[in-house]
């Protein structure tokens, strides 16, 4: 009954914005919007925008690349893929810091990179998979030069990671996944804005009934406590454009374990960082099992933090990341 009353509203909301003729926020608009954030200001010096030709079966176009860098010579490398729905920006606070502790920037060579269909890049590419996700990564990574590095990645942010590294070993030194995607969920275990969004006919259509109270509803279960105040709103403006949007929509109707079954394959040293409350992958379902699959692989659960390691407990991130580089 619950289900059949969500779509019920669902379907005399999405009809009453339609009628109001609501639209999508343009990229250019999330940018100016999300570079404003206190918290981002300062990464704009750092922002780069890159045309980037792209010929994967299925896609061949010149799409924007938005990547920021903070090189530091001589330190380890890192390379940061986001979440869905999400932004590079999504590190900031990582990256730089606070008056308690010091952010990425301080110890590594940074490159953090947008997928396409995300966040602020202006294109209408929206991946159908993972896979294309992890095939555009590819060629960012080709057309950026990108050495060898510490490979980086959140959440769905984690299975592009990680179908990259299966692709590129070349370029992965070692791999760190945050509270990844990569297996089947069984039916109990997706979460009802999830469900949603792989069963209903107009899920694609979404975003005409975003709202900032919406997202943080959706955010409440994912946090220990209550979501940043400057990733809420990064996350609200992300899903006010209709690409964004519906690459979340695809990309969760793309969740469904393939290529698990090669994560055996993997050969590098691999970090595995959860929060013990994370609802979205729990730990006995998703966390142990990659640490059984990938042979070179080391599980740390985080105290105190939900799925969103880097925006909950940054500093804890920080301090995991630099031992992790720094190990023998």
């Amino acid at each position: 009954m619950k289900r059949f009353a969500y779509l019920g509203v669902f379907v005399v909301g999405l009809a009453l914005v339609l009628v109001a003729g609501c639209s999508s926020l343009d990229k250019q608009s999330v940018s100016e919007q999300l570079l404003a954030l206190p918290g981002n200001e300062s990464l704009a010096p750092h922002l780069e925008t890159h045309a980037l030709p792209l010929n994967f079966p299925g896609v061949d176009e010149v799409v924007e690349l938005k990547v920021l860098r903070m090189p530091r010579p001589g330190a380890p490398r890192l390379l940061l893929i986001h979440g869905t729905p999400g932004t590079l920006l999504n590190w900031s606070e990582s990256l730089r810091g606070s008056e308690d502790f010091e952010g990425l920037e301080a110890f590594f060579d940074v490159t953090a990179l947008e997928l396409a269909g995300h966040g602020m890049s202006r294109d209408d590419l929206q991946p159908e998979t993972f896979q294309e996700c992890a095939d555009f990564l590819s060629a960012a990574a080709d057309a950026l030069d990108i050495e060898p590095s510490i490979v980086v990645g959140h959440s769905y942010g984690g299975e592009v990671a990680w179908r990259f590294a299966l692709d590129r070993p070349e370029l992965v030194e070692a791999l760190v996944l945050i509270s990844s995607s990569g297996y089947t969920r069984a039916d109990d275990e997706w979460l009802p804005e999830e469900q949603a969004m792989r069963d209903l006919p107009g899920a694609g259509l979404g975003w005409l009934l975003n709202a900032r109270d919406r997202v943080d509803h959706a955010l409440a279960p994912h946090f220990r406590g209550k979501p940043p105040a400057d990733f809420s709103e990064e996350t609200f403006l992300v899903c006010e454009n209709s690409v964004n949007w519906r690459t979340m929509v695809n990309l969760a109707r793309d969740e469904n374990g393939l290529r698990s079954g090669e994560l055996k394959n993997l050969t590098m040293p691999t970090l595995l960082l959860w929060g013990e409350d994370d609802v979205a992958y729990p730990i006995e379902r998703f966390a142990q099992r990659f640490a059984t699959d990938i042979p070179d692989s080391e599980l740390i659960v985080v105290e105190a933090c939900g799925h969103y390691l880097p925006q909950e407990r940054p500093d804890e991130f920080v301090r995991l990341l630099r031992e992790f580089s720094l190990a023998p």
